[in-house]
Formats: C-alpha cells, structure tokens, sequence
C-alpha cells in the first residue's frame, strides 16, 4: 500500500517542542535497516530485503515524511521505501536558497 503525500503533508512543522531530525532535500547515510518480517507462508516476491540491504553505506535525498515518523528516500527511480530515521545519519543540509 503505498503512501499518500501532498505538498502539505510534507511541509508539516513538527509540534512545538519536537523538533524534525532531518528536513526533505536532506542528505542521510543509511546505517542500519529495520527488522523485515513476513507472515508464515509469504515469500519475498519483490525483493524488499535486498533492496534495503543493497542500500547500507549509500547516501540518499530525503523526499518526504510518512506517518508513524517514516523517512522517505528513492535508491532509484523505480523503488521508493520508508525507514524510520533511527537508521539514518545525516551527511548534510539542503542549503537554503538566497536571494
């Protein structure tokens, strides 16, 4: 099921007192991967574990933000995945535009 987005859902502040580890545009290093489990009888069809495996060491652009704290990064043009920032160490900002 994938997420739905829109331009305010990513723009979203934090609530006062929490403040966003990271910001879309944001560049992360992948330093970990979540625990990836299926039910009895499921197979991995779509190669979910080794796309996420694939990713470790690598650095991505954050895209957006999903519920329940999700980062969202694109490894490549077809494949989108959500990880929880406690898996990401930030390399660098997006620089601010000046005018």
């Amino acid at each position: 099921m994938a997420h739905k987005h829109t331009k305010r859902t990513l723009s979203r502040k934090p609530k006062p007192g929490r403040r966003r580890k990271f910001a879309v545009g944001d560049k992360v290093k992948v330093i970990g991967l979540p625990r990836i489990t299926f039910p009895p009888g499921v197979k991995d069809e779509l190669g979910t574990e080794k796309l996420f495996k694939r990713m470790i060491g690598k650095v991505y652009t954050i895209r957006g933000f999903a519920k329940y704290r999700l980062v969202e990064l694109e490894p490549n043009r077809l494949d989108t995945v959500w990880i929880e920032p406690e898996f990401l160490k930030l390399r660098a900002r997006k620089k601010k535009k000046t005018h």
